[in-house]
């Protein structure tokens, strides 16, 4: 239900039989639900169409941090609602076939629902961060308003080189069990970014690959991913969404040439504050997990003029040192990993795999 307030519309997420020790997180703010709380049905007041609701469960040191974007308005409309599952142990989404019950319950729990505790600049930054997340008017894939995510949950391209694995074992997943991340691809050791005769032009600026890839999709749309994948990346801890961020910066802030043409200097700009703001945001736990600091180096190292404010935050974020002298050699990483790297040397090569969780298609 919806409350509208002057120019802003107001939402409500109900979450039923909420556990104890568990802390639930609405976009960049957390709020723990400790043995002593309360009871508690969800969040209200909120002035964001589109968010993120995710959960960890601190009684299990093993759980993983899953949760769901959620466009409110279709949540309305479907009359969705979350609810505890003993089953899995999960929080899912359930719909009332009835309106008049659903505008109850939401009635009923109203006064035990915490508020946004989002203060203005908090919805400036995820409005900033997340903007990207549009309403689906085919009605596809998150149509009912919400669309899952989790930890795990692998990238197409993770998926596809999985298959070939299990492939090569004999095995096949099963296709239902064929879910990822909807990402676009990015390859860059493949034919369409390193052309035949122009191998070292390309290596070193990836201006023709991007032109390819803008050309299959749109320069917003790769802009677009870059926000989601920071988000699924800096809130869900996603390992994919980390890697496809960190490719699509260097795919985009690597294009040298693309730069010099008049017409994208203000895209460079945007990219510019884009990831800087990006930089400054990432939780320090990401940093230190995520960051591939050899990537960076090899984009941003020698490129003091192009992107000053991502060099800044490098610098401040202390990604970057000024004292580069204890720097060792190595190959950097292009997210094209090899099966060894898929394939436990010490698991049974019998033993089961899983592939995410649900295809994954943004509004």
């Amino acid at each position: 239900m919806n409350h509208t307030n002057s120019s802003y519309n107001y939402w409500t997420i109900p979450i039923i039989n909420i556990q104890k020790n568990t802390t639930i997180c609405f976009n960049n703010n957390a709020f723990d639900i400790k043995s002593n709380a309360t009871e508690c049905y969800g969040v209200k007041n909120i002035p964001n169409k589109i968010n993120l609701l995710y959960f960890q469960d601190n009684k299990d040191t093993e759980s993983i941090r899953y949760g769901y974007w959620i466009n409110n308005r279709l949540l309305l409309q479907n009359q969705i609602y979350f609810i505890y599952d003993r089953a899995s142990g999960m929080y899912i989404p359930k719909r009332e076939s009835r309106q008049d019950l659903y505008a109850n319950k939401i009635q009923e729990y109203f006064m035990y629902m915490v508020n946004d505790a989002s203060n203005k600049i908090d919805q400036l930054e995820w409005k900033y961060l997340c903007n990207a997340i549009k309403t689906n008017k085919d009605h596809g894939n998150g149509s009912e308003g919400y669309i899952y995510v989790d930890q795990s949950m692998c990238t197409l391209k993770e998926t596809s080189q999985l298959n070939k694995i299990i492939s090569a074992r004999g095995s096949e997943l099963d296709r239902n069990e064929q879910h990822y991340l909807d990402y676009i691809d990015i390859q860059f050791k493949s034919a369409m970014a390193i052309r035949k005769g122009y191998e070292m032009i390309d290596y070193y600026d990836t201006s023709n690959y991007l032109q390819q890839v803008i050309e299959q999709h749109s320069i917003q749309e790769i802009i677009n991913q870059m926000k989601i994948a920071y988000a699924n990346m800096n809130y869900i801890g996603n390992f994919g969404s980390a890697e496809h961020w960190q490719l699509l910066i260097k795919l985009i802030c690597q294009s040298e040439t693309f730069f010099k043409d008049e017409k994208n200097i203000s895209i460079k700009i945007q990219i510019d504050e884009l990831i800087s703001h990006q930089l400054e945001s990432l939780s320090e736990e990401c940093v230190a997990s995520f960051i591939e600091e050899r990537l960076w180096r090899e984009v941003f190292g020698d490129n003091t003029k192009s992107f000053p404010k991502i060099l800044n935050s490098l610098y401040h974020r202390q990604i970057f040192v000024q004292d580069d002298s204890n720097l060792n050699d190595g190959n950097l990483s292009d997210g094209n990993f090899s099966d060894s790297e898929f394939n436990d040397s010490n698991s049974d090569s019998d033993a089961p795999a899983i592939a995410g969780h649900v295809t994954y298609r943004f509004w």
